[in-house]
């Protein structure tokens, strides 16, 4: 990939890398699998701490196709920046993959047009031309706001060849109109029930972290209903509790940290 194919910072086309000590979700990866082989649109929204841009990454490293990826920020509120995203995350996706119907891709120009259909129907038209699917993942997609739906990402949720797998992940359910799709041809939807923690994750968590075998992880599932970074926060407190002089190492708090948030 050329540097004119960049579309702003490197990070924003690479997935972000994951946490120390962050819990693997083979399970949520599984439903990942399983949506994006069988639809066309897949939704990942919860609210903040959820782990969804980690699941995200993770997904998207050990996946068997092709998968572009794009973070927003609050200055994809504009058409154009949003379509230079999109598209240049796709091309550094296919560029390693010189896969028959890629040409048309790679030769997109990432400037929006005028006469934004125009660009919009060059995108689409390239992308009937792909043999072999490729995933696009769009992360924090709420940060666009309304213009998320009338810009590309609606065109593509909307009208996308089945050759395009889009997964969509934010806080909340983004502007897009979605029920013709979820109620039609069909919708992947992970929420915030599918990840939070189970109690068998809670375990796992905490044994990384260096509690024993007798920790309560039911207790702290039901108290933080699984919250991912509540968890994660009550078991860092019960961690520096013991180098605290008499700290207390196995009792969990009456109510989770963050609990307010």
């Amino acid at each position: 990939i050329t540097s004119e194919r960049v579309p702003g910072p490197l990070f924003k086309i690479r997935p972000p890398l994951r946490g120390l000590g962050a819990l693997e979700r083979p399970r949520l990866e599984d439903a990942l699998t399983a949506a994006a082989d069988a639809h066309r649109l897949t939704l990942v929204a919860a609210p903040a701490g959820y782990g969804k841009s980690t699941l995200l990454g993770d997904w998207v490293r050990k996946c068997d196709l092709p998968c572009a990826w794009l973070s927003l920020d609050r200055f994809d509120t504009q058409p154009a920046r949003l379509f230079q995203g999109v598209v240049g995350a796709i091309q550094a996706a296919a560029g390693p993959f010189p896969l028959p119907g890629t040409e048309a891709v790679m030769a997109l120009d990432q400037s929006l047009a005028t006469d934004r259909a125009a660009s919009y129907d060059l995108l689409l038209g390239a992308l009937e031309q792909l043999t072999e699917p490729i995933v696009l993942v769009i992360d924090d997609v709420h940060l666009a706001g309304p213009a998320l739906a009338a810009g590309i990402v609606g065109v593509l949720a909307a009208s996308a060849p089945p050759a395009l797998r889009l997964v969509l992940s934010g806080r909340g359910h983004p502007s897009i109109q979605l029920e013709r799709l979820r109620y039609g041809e069909g919708l992947g939807e992970i929420g915030a029930a599918e990840l939070a923690f189970t109690r068998d994750e809670v375990a796992q968590f905490a044994g990384s972290l260096g509690q024993g075998a007798e920790f309560d992880a039911g207790s702290l599932c039901t108290l933080t209903g699984g919250w991912p970074v509540a968890v994660h926060a009550s078991l860092s407190a019960l961690t520096e509790a013991r180098t605290v002089p008499g700290g207390i190492t196995k009792t969990l708090p009456d109510q989770p940290p963050l609990a307010d948030y």
